[in-house]
């Protein structure tokens, strides 16, 4: 009797067709071995699993809705047989089967049935969480490849505004500098009393092709960040904008506390490209920076008063990966655990 459990066919069920299987058969060669008329079998889990076979006796059927029903309740003349289900001091379940009117079964039989249940029990258990970890590796494979596709899309959107920044800004100014230089150089030869205001005003513009680059150089690492902190970055980072068109209010409230560097370095970046977004998109005039502490947390303001935005068509562009800013910020803040507001609204500034 101890030999004749399926063991490899209940493997095989278990690899190919899952826990479910597993009872179905299992329960099925326990209640044939003892001539049972009818069984039931409980698999708790994270993914539990009932299999029933046969005409249930009502008190045992009420048993069951209760939960986990007791060996004591079924006294021998009632012929139901309640088999535990165990790992150690863990409870996984339990086999109930009905047996055959006036059937006795000596210690051997239950203790070989007992057994059984056990192994079947623990087998259907084990391939359910097995099902489980294979599904959330999936989930992570998946989650873990869209993160890397996310990253490859978010280097190629900053490689795309460093060249269209460095195109727009510094290039076409290095490009002005050269063709005035040409023109000097004609000028000197036939206007010499001209020269002077020509070289001024190519100095100019040298020094805002400088500034320029400079400010993508700081924007790309600012290492002021690594070494003297969030409130040191930023202002170097204000000093280091153009005063064109738009005036940067910088206010830290005394703020010289150390986060480290990982939350610091987020935050500068939230910054930074809300700073950015005011000054290409808002047209605005002025631009408040500040930072100051509430209640144990740091608050980091950036305001506007420019022309403001429809924040929700904003954020649905965001999603559909149409616009990168907003969620590139939203993104950095969830990182540090933090929250991230956008207030915003046509015409009144954000």
């Amino acid at each position: 009797m101890a030999e004749d459990f399926p063991w490899d066919k209940l493997l095989s069920l278990a690899a190919r067709q899952g826990a479910a299987a597993v009872l179905e058969e299992g329960l099925a060669f326990l209640l044939e071995s003892i001539g049972g008329s009818a069984g039931a079998v409980y698999i708790h889990g994270s993914l539990p699993q009932r299999v029933t076979r046969g005409r249930i006796p009502p008190p045992l059927r009420e048993a069951l809705k209760k939960g986990e029903p007791s060996p004591a309740a079924f006294p021998a003349k009632d012929n139901i047989l309640i088999l535990p289900v165990r790992v150690g001091q863990r409870d996984l379940g339990w086999v109930a089967l009905v047996r055959a009117a006036g059937r006795r079964l000596a210690r051997p039989q239950t203790l070989f049935l007992s057994r059984w249940a056990q192994g079947m029990g623990y087998l259907a258990w084990l391939s359910t969480e097995v099902k489980i970890l294979q599904e959330q590796r999936q989930q992570l494979t998946a989650k873990l490849r869209e993160e890397q596709a996310r990253i490859i899309r978010t280097q190629e959107d900053v490689r795309r505004e460093l060249a269209r920044d460095l195109h727009d800004g510094t290039v076409q100014r290095l490009s002005t500098i050269a063709m005035g230089l040409e023109y000097v150089r004609n000028l000197f030869q036939a206007r010499p009393e001209l020269v002077p205001d020509e070289l001024e005003s190519l100095r100019t513009l040298a020094l805002k092709a400088s500034q320029e680059a400079r400010l993508l150089l700081f924007e790309l690492r600012p290492l002021i960040l690594e070494s003297e902190g969030l409130a040191a970055a930023l202002r170097a980072y204000a000093e280091q904008i153009p005063a064109e068109g738009v005036a940067i209010h910088l206010e830290l409230s005394d703020f010289s506390r150390r986060l480290g560097f990982a939350k610091e370095e987020a935050i500068f970046d939230i910054l930074q490209e809300a700073v950015t977004n005011a000054r290409k998109h808002a047209q605005a005039e002025n631009i408040h920076l500040r930072l100051q502490g509430e209640k144990g947390y740091l608050v980091c303001f950036v305001e506007d008063d420019g022309r403001g935005f429809k924040v929700t068509q904003a954020e649905k562009a965001s999603e559909r990966r149409m616009h990168f800013g907003l969620l590139n910020m939203r993104e950095r803040a969830e990182m540090i655990k933090a929250s991230l507001a956008v207030e915003s609204a046509p015409g009144k500034g954000t």
